[in-house]
């Protein structure tokens, strides 16, 4: 890669690319991606002195839209010729990090078909997956969008001799982008709407059970002992009248007549 820039921070990073924060020598930042290609395609990228990237990397640079990281250098690995972008750098949050509204979705929605109806064809060739978009406001508050392109797919297709972004079914990714942000609004509405309960360590005194009094305690004791003693003196009572039989037993009385 170019030694005119200065390697800061690592941005993503998939298979395919990686992209860096960059500085340049001036201090100004870009985003630098170096792509991965191996085999056919990078061989027929870097043939004929590198005519196919070249004109690859033209067609990025051609691409002018304020919704769109501007492409302004690239060039190949002077030791295994991968290919690497520099593209403006925008500060900014992907729509995945944003609290996005109801006018929000309008917005996005309205400066998303202005950038596809400008691109055309290549409007395929579009990364428009929630944190692949970055957003910033203006100060008027109005929320502004920044697309990025697929570089590693881009570059595919012109080493295949295809037109850039005929793999992509742009109209289905927006309606699909629309779809999750319209869910993410929503489900925020009902979180903030949701009344908390709060948790205690303690149960509330009003839920508490009573706990008897120990003037209670002491008048069950009391009754269980006298109703013991009952028992025991007609167990007692009982036991002398058998003791009485046995030392006295009743004699047969005859009544006259009978026999």
């Amino acid at each position: 890669m170019s030694g005119d820039y200065q390697l800061q921070d690592i941005i993503t990073q998939n298979a395919n690319l990686v992209t860096y924060r960059v500085l340049w020598k001036d201090g100004t930042p870009f985003a630098l991606t170096r792509l991965q290609m191996e085999g056919g395609p990078l061989k027929k990228l870097d043939a004929d002195n590198s005519a196919v990237f070249r004109k690859a990397l033209a067609a990025l640079r051609e691409i002018r839209n304020p919704h769109i990281a501007e492409v302004i250098d690239g060039g190949q690995d002077e030791v295994d010729r991968y290919p690497w972008i520099v593209s403006e750098w925008r500060d900014g949050k992907p729509i995945s990090e944003r609290k996005i509204t109801e006018p929000d979705i309008r917005t996005i929605r309205d400066q998303l078909k202005t950038l596809i109806d400008d691109l055309g064809k290549k409007a395929g060739a579009l990364l428009l997956d929630s944190h692949d978009i970055t957003t910033c406001r203006c100060s008027e508050g109005k929320l502004l969008i920044r697309c990025s392109i697929n570089y590693h797919q881009w570059f595919l297709d012109f080493a295949d001799g295809r037109e850039p972004g005929h793999t992509g079914n742009v109209e289905e990714k927006v309606g699909q982008l629309i779809s999750d942000l319209t869910a993410a609004r929503l489900r925020n509405a009902v979180d903030k709407n949701r009344i908390a309960i709060p948790m205690v360590d303690e149960p509330s005194p009003a839920l508490a059970r009573p706990e008897p009094s120990r003037d209670g305690r002491l008048s069950k004791i009391l009754t269980a002992l006298l109703l013991l003693a009952a028992l025991g003196a007609l167990a007692w009572i009982t036991w002398k009248g058998e003791q009485k039989k046995a030392l006295f037993p009743r004699e047969e009385i005859s009544i006259p007549g009978q026999r």
